[in-house]
């Protein structure tokens, strides 16, 4: 049987460039956001709105866009404190509109837990645009989560250790336990869906877009995120949806810890996953060429074993060897390193911005200074604006 041979080096290149395309797709947080956030005065101290939903919110910034709708940054004009939160709008048009969006409205209604999202308020109604552009669209109201998510920190492909990376999976285990325990599965657990929030810096799940009632029986629905998903998936094969969030879970952590992908896609015929596929994980650790303790390597071998009667339960998972090694005295570090590695990333995504300004300026110049431009990317950008 032939197989593909690729080297380790290009492997870790293409995981690389996934995680980083995938972070810049991923809720901005940048100065605006922190112009706003520590903002005690007037009203004009806000951007002007760019959209008003409901005749009650203001929508002043477009923060990012999930599986089922775009999310904004906003603030009701009838609360004197001007509290922000985040409203997910999704249009009417969308396939399955209302089955899709009441299941995780009700989903997220059912769990009341500091690890996972709260919604405030939901309905339908219409958002008119700047231009007057006005659509009927659904409406979540719910916290917004000011510091990002998980992705962002993931800083150049760095992890935070085992150290720091338990205290982090510690807070993942707690607000999976509750999903699990309020009958729910989540189905599309990844850094992009875990945020950030408050001055503790607190973890909490996001976009229950994909989630289901937990069943005893098998799920035949193949949703999720490729990189994150389990094998059974990928195959087509029925599966249970409490074994593929503790999949996708393992390799969250390990790109918690180490910064990388574990594998491009959990296959059989992976460059790094088959070696998982055949229990040879002697050959898997070297191929990887990490440092991390035979502990972590147990548990994560577990986490995304193929049978899923492998992976070990939440209840197993914190009684595993490399669980049993957190030390909680290191919060204020874990603190202090979320707030080193925000502030990293705002600075990237300022210089980014820059130079986006910067090739924007030399493509008009290219042009010619007849005021005429024959970029299409303007006119895409343009069209984005009310999107």
């Amino acid at each position: 049987m032939m197989e593909t041979v690729a080297s380790q080096s290009n492997i870790n290149q293409i995981i690389d460039n996934k995680i980083r395309t995938k972070r810049e797709c991923n809720y901005s947080n940048n100065k605006l956001e922190e112009t706003i956030l520590n903002s005690k005065s007037s009203i004009e101290q806000f951007p002007p709105p760019i959209a008003m939903l409901n005749s009650k919110f203001y929508l002043i910034k477009k923060l990012g866009s999930g599986s089922s709708g775009a999310v904004y940054l906003s603030y009701s004009r009838e609360d004197p404190n001007k509290t922000l939160y985040a409203i997910k709008i999704i249009p009417q048009t969308l396939l399955n509109f209302n089955i899709l969006n009441s299941c995780e409205v009700n989903f997220l209604s059912k769990i009341e837990h500091p690890n996972i999202l709260k919604i405030h308020y939901h309905g339908i109604g219409p958002i008119q645009f700047q231009n007057g552009v006005v659509q009927q669209v659904y409406y979540i109201v719910m916290d917004y989560l000011n510091h990002g998510s998980l992705l962002n920190q993931i800083n150049n492909n760095i992890g935070f250790g085992e150290d720091l990376g338990r205290l982090i999976f510690a807070q993942l285990l707690d607000g999976l336990e509750a999903i699990h325990d309020s009958n729910i599965v989540h189905r599309d657990i990844k850094l992009d869906n875990i945020m950030l929030s408050g001055n503790d810096y607190t973890l909490k799940y996001i976009d229950f877009g994909f989630a289901t009632e937990k069943s005893n029986g098998f799920l035949e629905t193949f949703l999720g995120t490729p990189s994150y998903a389990a094998p059974q998936l990928h195959l087509k094969k029925p599966y249970l949806g409490v074994s593929e969030d503790i999949f996708s879970l393992g390799v969250t952590l390990f790109i918690l810890v180490t910064g990388h992908l574990p594998f491009l896609l959990a296959l059989p015929n992976d460059p790094l996953y088959k070696y998982i596929f055949c229990v040879d994980y002697i050959n898997y650790w070297r191929k990887r060429n990490i440092k991390v303790s035979p502990n972590f390597m147990e548990l994560f071998d577990n986490l995304v074993a193929f049978d899923p009667s492998q992976r070990p339960s939440i209840s197993e998972i914190r009684k595993s060897k490399w669980m049993q090694e957190i030390n909680w005295e290191l919060k204020d570090q874990l603190k202090n390193e979320f707030i080193r590695r925000e502030k990293i990333h705002e600075n990237n995504h300022l210089i980014k911005n820059m130079n986006n300004m910067n090739n924007i300026n030399i493509n008009r110049e290219k042009n010619g200074n007849n005021g005429n431009s024959n970029n299409k990317c303007d006119k895409i950008k343009n069209a984005d604006d009310i999107s």
